[in-house]
């Protein structure tokens, strides 16, 4: 008798027609397959819902376009199997994804996400961009503040049903950073994280989804970091990211910069973070703005 966890697929899907066939690839090359599929159409405009029919997948419809967090949110609802997987539709899974996630579940009864290291590669030329390595011991340690720091990233993860009805699912108010941010309230949770230590997803990157508005993806991320400044206001690294994203706006000449160094003036840290007494004195004569392109000017500066 077969005593593997049931494991779900999830997909949400919008105007997804062209990846359907390439991730079917994917998911029938499983060395173990998954007990349930089941799509989401999110408004879509192309064939996306007769593909999945035809690929012989559940796809719920007809919805309107709502956005990732809405629509894994409702494959989560119908949901049966006790443990779930969302895998967006233009990515792919390792053929061992299944198989090496229920040993996982099997071998470590009280966690309730597993996490696996992913790549993202360059859709056209598969040539690697970022290689996603997330550290086991930081989230045992102190989950919180891993999952702030370093946001994982959905497709990469499978998560017990029941922890995720408990915290709502994702939230739905961000089309963006919607699953960094629902990683940060499950270690606030008390959820429990296990890392496995191999690449189990690949995410590719094309340029034409949610993440490609980068105003967008910085207003997200301005907003998030305010709520967690609010919602855990002793979790340094919420002021460290904080800082880094301040950085970054000042020295690309972006807007929000002054809401993050609130944010930062508000915990107690002084910006620019520094122990050079240059840059300390300088921090005390001159604006913030100024001291960070300076020291920005300095590093370019042959050695």
């Amino acid at each position: 008798m077969n005593s593997a966890p049931s494991l779900a697929l999830l997909i949400p899907c919008y105007n997804a027609a062209r990846y359907l066939p390439r991730l079917a690839e994917s998911v029938r090359a499983q060395t173990r397959p998954f007990a349930e599929i089941l799509c989401y159409d999110d408004g879509s405009t192309d064939d996306t819902v007769r593909l999945a029919r035809e690929l012989g997948w559940t796809i719920l419809t007809p919805n309107a376009n709502a956005g990732p967090a809405a629509a894994r949110n409702r494959l989560l609802a119908a949901a049966h199997a006790p443990w779930v997987h969302f895998h967006d539709a233009d990515d792919l899974l390792q053929p061992q994804f299944v198989e090496r996630m229920t040993a996982a579940i099997v071998s470590q009864p009280t966690a309730d996400v597993f996490v696996s290291h992913m790549d993202w590669l360059t859709e056209s030329t598969r040539t690697l961009e970022v290689a996603w390595r997330y550290d086991g011991a930081a989230l045992a340690r102190d989950p919180l503040s891993a999952t702030i720091t370093d946001p994982i990233g959905v497709i990469a993860c499978v998560y017990r049903r029941e922890i995720l009805g408990r915290i709502g699912g994702f939230n739905e108010r961000f089309r963006t950073w919607e699953d960094g941010d629902l990683h940060v309230r499950l270690a606030a949770a008390g959820a429990r994280f296990h890392v496995i230590p191999e690449v189990l997803a690949i995410g590719l990157r094309h340029g034409t989804g949610a993440s490609a508005d980068g105003a967008a993806v910085i207003a997200d991320r301005l907003r998030l970091l305010e709520a967690y400044a609010h919602d855990y206001p002793h979790c340094a690294a919420v002021a460290e990211q904080a800082e880094k994203l301040a950085v970054w706006l000042i020295e690309e000449n972006r807007p929000g910069a002054d809401r993050m160094l609130a944010l930062c003036r508000a915990a107690g840290r002084r910006v620019p973070t520094t122990r050079h007494p240059v840059w300390r004195v300088a921090r005390a004569l001159l604006p913030i703005p100024a001291v960070v392109k300076l020291r920005r000017w300095a590093r370019r500066l042959p050695r």
